[in-house]
């Protein structure tokens, strides 16, 4: 008699733990990312006992961390799967396509939303959570870059990558979308994805169409400044 009674304690545990995550989701979401949430808030929402949240999850850092793979490991892990399939003849323009597209068409979802709050209020947190989840997706992209441009070194190859994250990131933090538009009079409009993707396309294709650059730079004696060297149009360094 007592093996069926396990069943639903199980379950009702497993809902437990289930409601705890939608409910931390739920009030990260209020505020668009922008509010902290407390740990007893959380269990207000869930209807849960204070403690349990500690029960399952070990705090507040191990219930977000969880909430933070439920909704980015299923995501990381499709697009590494679409940057493997594609195919030996398809451009270094379909990889950063694959590669970029879901970074702009997150806007306003849960993964974006729980992103702008762990930046926010858990940057060490999310920065390893982020390397956790994101590195596999990061590696391929890479990969896929270096087997079109194997001219290129790995390292010169991540620094591209990450200049063109960068810059997804930046349309997408609504800080400088008003910046945007004011800094071009109007012409450029922030929430104009369509145009986002296409300008970030044509950056990317042209930065690792560059080359290696030429040399290390070079500290200014004066200032201490970096000077990098010059670079003339065939990607050497002038003289």
């Amino acid at each position: 008699m007592s093996v069926p009674a396990k069943r639903p304690l199980a379950r009702a545990k497993r809902d437990a733990r289930d409601a705890i995550l939608a409910a931390a989701m739920k009030l990260i979401s209020k505020s668009g990312g922008k509010k902290d949430v407390s740990v007893r808030e959380i269990a207000a929402e869930a209807g849960v006992n204070l403690a349990l949240v500690s029960y399952y999850f070990d705090g507040k850092e191990g219930c977000l961390a969880e909430l933070y793979r439920a909704k980015m490991v299923p995501w990381a892990r499709e697009r590494t799967a679409a940057l493997r399939k594609l195919s030996a003849g398809a451009g270094v323009e379909a990889v950063l396509t694959e590669w970029l597209a879901p970074m702009l068409d997150w806007q306003f979802t849960d993964r974006h939303v729980l992103m702008t709050f762990m930046q926010t209020h858990q940057p060490s947190l999310g920065s390893r959570l982020f390397c956790e989840v994101f590195d596999t997706t990061n590696n391929a992209v890479a990969d896929a870059v270096l087997q079109r441009l194997p001219s290129l070194s790995r390292a010169t190859v991540i620094w591209r990558l990450l200049a063109l994250g960068g810059a997804a990131q930046f349309y997408r933090d609504e800080m400088f979308q008003d910046a945007i538009h004011a800094l071009s009079n109007g012409t450029c409009q922030a929430k104009d994805h369509r145009e986002q993707f296409r300008q970030l396309i044509a950056f990317g294709l042209a930065g690792f169409a560059a080359g290696e650059p030429a040399a290390p730079a070079r500290l200014a004696q004066k200032k201490g400044k970096l000077r990098p060297p010059p670079v003339s149009a065939s990607g050497g360094e002038s003289s």
